[in-house]
């Protein structure tokens, strides 16, 4: 599409009209044609699958159309990325004109980053949801699905019921340490493996 553009324009004699003219009208309409050229061959590749899908509901799908399937969406996915792509090119911006309300460049940011974030379909295995509140809706239950719910375990260890008939004085493990107990502690430690606050092993 665009070579032919090029070509029929190229191909024109019209007095007054010289090349550098021809370019600059030539630019003018390639950019006005790949700002809906992207868009409508999604919006194809997305009706041509939402097609299929419905298809597979009522037949088994032919070969030829189960092929088709990924390469549609694939295909979708670049011309999204293209689509990305083109937004932060235009949003890419090194300076800002001095006193300029810059309204322009604000939406067009504005825009990216919609678009970026924007959720325009969302198929939920039986339909295609295309309004925001049944999407939020879709996705708040499914994701509280995959998160779960706290699960309550009812059985637990009676230790009363175990160890009735013992009894275990541990009073002595709330008694403070003794000189003996330090001593038997530090003199069964390895003399050569782990160093005190001091860095040097025990040894020394």
């Amino acid at each position: 599409m665009a070579r032919n553009i090029i070509f029929q324009f190229l191909s024109w004699n019209v007095r007054g009209l010289n090349d550098p003219t021809k370019c600059t009208i030539i630019k003018s309409v390639i950019r006005n044609w790949l700002s809906t050229a992207i868009k409508d061959q999604a919006n194809r590749c997305l009706r041509w699958i939402e097609w299929l899908d419905r298809a597979e509901d009522g037949r088994v799908l032919t070969d030829l159309e189960r092929n088709l399937r990924p390469k549609l969406k694939v295909r979708y996915e670049e011309l999204c990325l293209q689509d990305e792509i083109k937004w932060k090119q235009r949003s890419r911006v090194q300076w800002l004109k001095a006193g300029n309300a810059n309204t322009k460049f604000l939406h067009i940011r504005a825009n990216c980053r919609r678009n970026k974030n924007y959720i325009a379909r969302l198929s939920d295995g039986s339909s295609t949801l295309s309004s925001p509140e049944p999407i939020a809706n879709h996705l708040f239950s499914f994701f509280s699905n995959q998160l779960g719910v706290e699960q309550v375990f009812a059985d637990f260890i009676n230790l009363q019921m175990i160890y009735s008939d013992d009894c275990f004085d541990l009073s002595n493990l709330h008694l403070p340490f003794t000189l003996e107990e330090v001593e038997r502690e530090d003199f069964s430690c390895a003399p050569e493996k782990a160093p005190g606050p001091d860095g040097l092993p025990m040894i020394f």
